[in-house]
């Protein structure tokens, strides 16, 4: 898929439109601040310190390069014209080429009203069109 491309539009529970899309260059801030936003509320994530713009520059580098390359799928929410979720989706190796390891995270604020939902149907959607027969959630 495209960088920035859009998936769906939908209403969230709480009435706001949710825009689920890949990510962009574009996303840099909002990414930098969502990240840090978890490891403020001590979210069960790889990180527990604050990640730097330089570090969030060179992780969004990597994931658009995978994204490119198909080798990873990614699902955003925008509301307002901000993330706040991001998701993955990334195909085991070897003999595990069959399993896809899902990630979500939802920033404070916008859980409980249908975007991981939507999310979860987008990765699952997106997993049976490359042929992974097992899922594994891990969920932020």
């Amino acid at each position: 898929m495209k960088t920035g491309e859009v998936i769906r539009e939908f209403i969230a529970k709480d009435g706001r439109k949710v825009v689920l899309r890949t990510l962009r260059w574009e996303d840099l801030d909002d990414l930098l601040d969502f990240i840090n936003s978890l490891v403020e509320e001590s979210a069960n994530i790889i990180r527990s310190e604050k990640v730097s713009r330089e570090e969030e520059i060179e992780w969004l580098s990597n994931i658009l390069k995978r994204l490119e390359r198909g080798e990873i799928f990614c699902v955003a929410a925008e509301v307002d014209g901000h993330l706040v979720a991001n998701s993955e989706i990334i195909r085991g190796t070897g003999y595990s080429r069959h399993v896809g390891f899902i990630g979500i995270a939802i920033k404070k604020g916008y859980r409980s009203i249908g975007i991981g939902t939507e999310i979860m149907r987008t990765l699952e959607e997106h997993a049976r069109k490359i042929g992974l027969k097992v899922l594994v959630l891990s969920v932020l």
